[in-house]
């Protein structure tokens, strides 16, 4: 897990995001993308510890934030209709606000991420580069496959995770000599 809090900017003034869709629950755990400096460790153990366990049974149009030791996370959850089998459908997006950040940032549900997921649930806001999010490593980590990361140090964190997350095997790990590093997994028992 990340010590050192780090955001797009490098500033306590930009936050992290992730979003998460009740019914993808089946694949990649839900997460449809989140910044690369969040781990699953994080954002799991934030929903189930700070956020699901209290959120009022029906209540689907709920916001706030959670202080936690290294960020402030403000979260909105909006309902989002059925899903297939009839039952009360939400999504989830959070801002990972390091410890420093202003309160009136902390609690802005109307800056261009929030308002985007409003109206375009499962896609990524356009002003943030996709290159920011790290969907392909919720795969990764949660059912196996193959995933080429930008430096042998990332390498080495997402290895560090994905043996803590214990879901699946790491079947191959290189460091290329451009620098980057190629990761496989399976899921285990497969």
């Amino acid at each position: 897990m990340q010590t050192n809090p780090k955001c797009m900017s490098g500033d306590t003034q930009t936050p992290l995001y992730a979003f998460y869709d009740k019914t993808k629950e089946s694949k990649n755990n839900g997460w449809l993308w989140f910044h690369r400096d969040l781990t699953p460790a994080d954002l799991i153990n934030f929903n189930r510890d700070h956020l699901l366990s209290h959120l009022p049974s029906g209540d689907f149009c709920w916001q706030g934030f959670v202080p936690l030791p290294k960020y402030t996370v403000s979260f909105k959850i909006y309902q989002a209709g059925k899903d297939d089998k009839g039952r009360d459908h939400w999504v989830l997006l959070s801002a990972w606000w390091p410890v420093g950040a202003s309160h009136s940032n902390v609690l802005n549900f109307e800056d261009v991420v929030f308002k985007h997921i409003e109206t375009s649930k499962d896609t990524f806001p356009p002003n943030l580069r996709k290159f920011d999010y790290f969907p392909e490593f919720v795969k990764l980590i949660a059912e196996g496959g193959e995933l080429e990361v930008e430096s042998m140090a990332e390498g080495r964190t997402c290895i560090e995770s994905i043996r803590n997350d214990g879901k699946v095997d790491i079947v191959f790990y290189r460091e290329k000599p451009n620098g980057k590093a190629l990761i496989k997994t399976k899921k285990k028992g497969s």
